[in-house]
């Protein structure tokens, strides 16, 4: 499937859950923005992540969590 877009087409993103994903995975969400944060947040939360997560505002926070 591809969305029509000035000058061509842009495929679309795929998202395969796992069951693991969905029963206890862990995930970091890196992003220099809050807002974005929790609108991925939302959007596990929307999907059925059950497993944790952990939050990095910037590169440093991210790789101290890795």
């Amino acid at each position: 499937m591809s969305i029509q877009a000035p000058g061509g087409s842009v495929p679309t993103a795929k998202l395969i859950i796992t069951e693991k994903f969905v029963n206890g995975g862990k995930i970091l969400i890196v992003d220099d923005d809050k807002f974005n944060c929790d609108i991925i947040d939302g959007f596990l939360m929307i999907l059925g992540f059950q497993g944790s997560k952990v939050f990095a505002y910037n590169g440093e926070q991210a790789l101290k969590e890795v």
